[in-house]
C-alpha cells in the first residue's frame, strides 16, 4: 500500500503575467518530488532479510543509532494489517511516521514528522484507536532543547493518514537514555526514565491525571534499589492488563540487582511490590526489553536482558548473557518468576529484544552480534509456555554482506498474530542504512471444536492446487559454492517446495539441494548459457516427507564457487508430481523458456529467469511474478507462476528492460 502525504504546500502563483511560468513549473517539481518521496520501492534483497533507505552518508550523518535504546519501540501495527515506524528522513531532516509495504518490503514516509532534533529517540505505543509518542534527547548529547515531549495522533485507516490531536505537550526537561511509556487498565499513560538528580542516578515514574495532556511532575519510585544507580542504568515499564498494573524494570549496577516493581492501577502513587529477579554479581545490565502477553489469563509478562557477565575478571564462554524471564504474577508482594538462558557469554550477543506471538504460542527474541558495534542480528524461537534454548548463535535473521555493522534491533510493544506478522527493524552506523526483515507468522493451530465424531479434514485433491506463499530467499555477491535460506515459515510434509535457483560462473557448475529436516530434492532443470557471462537457472522441488518448519534451513550447494547466488522458495498443496521441462538462453529482452506439454489438468507452470544486471522482468502474457531478486547490480532472477485448468503446451516468458544474457526455466507439476 502507498503512504499519504498531509498537508503539502505549493508555490504561490500570484506574480505578473511575464512570469507566471516559473511558478508553475516550481510546483510541478515540488508535486514530483512529494510522489517520489511517497511511492515505495522495491527493497533490495541483502544475504537475509532487507536493505531499506539511508539515514546518513559517510561524509554527512547527522543521526546515530536511530533504532536504538533498547526498550523503546520504534514500530506498532494497526487493525488493517498495516506496519508504521517513527525512522529519520535525511531529505528533510526530520524523524517522520513512515509506512511499511508488504508487497515490495519498502519504506514510504507520509510526512508527518515526529521531532526535528536530530538526535532524539522515540517511543511509540498504538492503543487500539490512537498513536501515542514519547521522544526525548539522548544523555550523550550537547543540544540544549532537553524536552521529553508527547505528542497524539488520530489514525484514518480509509486514508491511510494521521492527524495530529494534540500539539507537543512538555513532559519534563530532562536528557535520558531511555524514556518508556504504557496505558494502564484506566486509560492513564505512565512513563518512566532513569537520571541523576543530585546526589546519583534514580528511577522516575510520572503518569497522566485528567485524558492524556496533563501528566504529574516525575518523582522517584518509593524504593531504596530506585537511587544510586550507576551512570550506565536505565528503566523501561509495561502495563500488565491481565493483573491490572503497571510494571517498572530496572537495573541497579551499584547494588548487583535487578529489580521488578508492580503497582495497581487502584493504588496511590506511592504503592509498589518490589522483587529482585537477581542479586549477584554481575547479573544485572542496562539491556533491558520487557513485554506484556495481552489478554493472557495468567497474567504474564516476558522480557530479554542482558548480564554483565561478560565483563567479569574471570568470566566463563558458558555464563548466561543475554536471559528471558517469565513473570506470572505480579506484587502481592513478591512476583513468580522464572528465566531461561538465550544466549552465553561466548556467543556474545547484546541489545536483544522479545516479541510474544499469540496466535501460535511464541517467543522470539532478537539481537545483534558480535557486541557491541554489532555485525549480523540473530533470532531464537521457543515456545512461551515452556521455553528452552539451543546452544550457538542461532539462526541469522538480518546479515548484509555491504552492512556488516548492523545493530540496535527494533519492533512493536504489541503482541503479535497471524494477521500482524512480524517485522524487525535495525540499522548500520558505518553505512547509515536501515535494514528490515519480515516473517509470515502462518496459521495457529485451532483449537478443535468438542463433538462426539469429529469430522475429518479432506486431502487435498489435485484440482486444490494452492500457492502457500513464499518460503524464504536469500542471495549472495561474494565468492562461495553454497547459498542458505531461512524459512520464514513452517511447511507441512506432504507440500511440494518449489526453488528458483540463479547463478553465475562458467558453464557445466551443478547444483545440489538439501534442507535441515532432510528432505529429498531433486533438480528439475538446469539451464546455463555457455559463455563467460556466467547465467545459470535451476528449478528444485521436493515433495516433503517431514515438517519444514518455520527458522529452518535450506541449502544450495554449487560444484564450484562463483561470485553471484540467488534463491527463492515456495510451498504448494495439491501437487503430486512433475509433468515436464523445458529451457532456453540467449541475448536479448525477451526471455523465454520453450514450450512442455502438459498432460494433467490443473497444473502449475512454474519459470525462472535469470539474467545479467539489475534491470526489471516483466512477466509475459498469462503468467504472475511472484519474485524479483537482485545480487549487487550484476545478476538478477525473476520467478514465474500460472496454474493452468485444460492440458496444452505451456512456457515461461518476460520482458526485459534491456538487452542482457539470460536464461529462461520453465517445470510443469500437476
Amino acid at each position: 500500500m502507498q503512504a499519504h502525504l498531509v498537508g503539502a504546500t505549493y508555490p504561490s502563483l500570484n506574480r505578473a503575467a511575464a512570469r507566471v511560468w516559473a511558478p508553475i513549473a516550481a510546483a510541478f517539481v515540488v508535486a514530483l518530488l512529494i510522489m517520489s518521496l511517497a511511492v515505495p520501492a522495491k527493497a533490495v534483497v541483502v544475504e537475509v532479510g532487507y536493505r531499506d533507505f539511508a539515514y546518513g552518508t559517510e561524509t554527512s550523518h547527522p543521526v546515530s543509532a536511530p533504532t536504538g535504546q533498547k526498550p523503546e519501540s520504534k514500530l506498532w501495527y494497526t487493525p488493517d494489517k498495516i506496519w508504521w515506524g517513527v525512522l529519520y528522513n535525511k531529505t528533510s531532516g526530520k524523524f517522520e511516521i513512515y509506512q511499511f509495504d508488504r508487497a515490495t518490503q519498502s519504506w514510504s514516509t507520509t510526512g508527518i514528522p515526529i521531532d526535528t532534533r536530530k538526535p532524539s529517540a522515540s517511543d511509540t505505543l498504538w492503543d487500539g484507536s490512537a498513536l501515542h509518542v514519547v521522544s526525548h534527547l539522548k544523555d550523550t548529547t550537547s543540544n540544549a532543547d532537553q524536552r521529553i515531549i508527547y505528542q497524539r495522533f488520530t489514525y484514518d485507516s480509509g486514508s491511510k493518514t494521521y492527524t495530529p490531536a494534540t500539539s507537543a505537550i512538555t513532559l519534563t526537561n530532562r536528557k535520558v537514555e531511555a524514556a518508556v511509556f504504557d496505558k494502564d487498565s484506566l486509560g492513564r499513560l505512565w512513563l518512566t526514565f532513569t537520571d541523576v538528580q543530585g546526589p546519583g542516578r534514580e528511577v522516575y515514574i510520572m503518569h497522566t491525571t485528567s485524558g492524556y495532556d496533563t501528566w504529574t511532575s516525575p518523582y522517584v519510585l518509593p524504593h531504596p534499589g530506585a537511587s544510586n544507580l550507576d551512570l550506565d542504568d536505565i528503566s523501561t515499564l509495561v502495563a500488565n492488563r491481565a493483573n491490572n498494573q503497571i510494571g517498572v524494570l530496572w537495573s541497579n549496577q551499584n547494588d548487583a540487582t535487578l529489580y521488578y516493581a508492580t503497582h495497581a492501577d487502584s493504588a496511590d502513587d506511592q504503592t509498589w511490590d518490589v522483587t529482585e529477579l537477581c542479586n549477584e554479581t554481575f547479573c544485572p545490565d542496562d539491556h533491558l526489553n520487557i513485554k506484556d502477553l495481552e489478554a493472557d489469563a495468567s497474567g504474564r509478562v516476558f522480557a530479554a536482558v542482558k548480564t554483565s557477565k561478560n565483563d567479569a575478571p574471570n568470566k566463563k564462554p558458558t555464563d548466561p548473557l543475554i536471559v528471558m524471564y517469565t513473570i506470572t504474577k505480579g506484587g502481592t508482594p513478591q512476583a513468580d518468576f522464572s528465566r531461561d538462558t538465550v544466549w552465553t557469554v561466548a556467543d556474545d550477543v547484546t541489545r536483544a529484544i522479545i516479541l510474544l506471538d499469540k496466535s501460535n504460542g511464541d517467543a522470539y527474541i532478537v539481537g545483534a552480534a558480535p557486541c557491541c558495534s554489532g555485525g549480523t542480528i540473530y533470532m531464537k524461537k521457543t515456545t512461551y509456555s515452556n521455553p528452552s534454548f539451543s546452544s550457538g548463535l542461532g539462526t541469522p535473521f538480518i546479515k548484509s554482506s555491504t552492512d556488516v555493522n548492523i545493530n540496535n534491533v527494533t519492533s512493536t510493544k504489541q503482541t503479535l498474530n497471524n494477521s500482524s506478522d512480524l517485522l524487525v527493524e535495525a540499522g548500520d552506523d558505518h553505512t547509515y542504512y536501515y535494514l528490515h526483515n519480515f516473517i509470515d507468522l502462518g496459521e495457529a493451530t485451532p483449537t478443535p471444536t468438542p463433538t462426539p465424531t469429529p469430522t475429518p479434514t479432506p486431502t487435498p485433491t489435485p484440482a486444490d492446487i494452492t500457492n502457500l506463499g513464499e518460503v524464504g530467499k536469500a542471495t549472495a555477491t561474494t565468492a562461495g559454492a553454497t547459498l542458505s535460506i531461512t524459512t520464514t515459515k513452517k511447511v507441512n510434509a506432504g507440500s511440494r517446495l518449489l526453488l528458483g535457483i540463479g547463478y553465475s560462473g562458467v558453464a557445466g557448475i551443478t547444483v545440489q539441494v538439501k534442507d535441515s529436516a532432510d528432505n529429498t530434492y531433486a533438480v528439475d532443470v538446469r539451464k546455463d548459457n555457455g559463455t563467460g557471462t556466467g547465467t545459470t537457472g535451476a528449478i528444485a522441488s521436493s515433495e516433503l516427507s517431514k515438517d519444514l518448519p518455520s527458522g529452518s534451513t535450506i541449502t544450495v550447494t554449487l560444484s564450484s564457487s562463483v561470485t553471484y547466488r540467488l534463491a527463492v522458495g515456495y510451498a504448494y498443496s495439491g501437487l503430486s508430481g512433475k509433468d515436464g521441462t523445458a529451457a532456453a538462453t540467449a541475448t536479448s529482452t525477451a526471455p523465454s523458456s520453450g514450450t512442455i506439454q502438459i498432460s494433467g489438468s490443473p497444473a502449475l507452470i512454474f519459470g525462472v529467469t535469470v539474467y545479467n544486471n539489475s534491470g526489471a522482468h516483466t512477466a509475459g502474457a498469462g503468467l504472475t511474478e511472484l519474485a524479483e531478486l537482485q545480487a549487487g547490480t550484476a545478476k538478477s532472477l525473476a520467478v514465474d507462476e500460472r496454474i493452468v485448468s485444460t492440458t496444452g503446451m505451456y512456457g515461461d516468458s518476460g520482458t526485459l528492460t534491456s538487452s542482457v544474457a539470460w536464461t529462461d526455466s520453465v517445470a510443469g507439476y500437476k
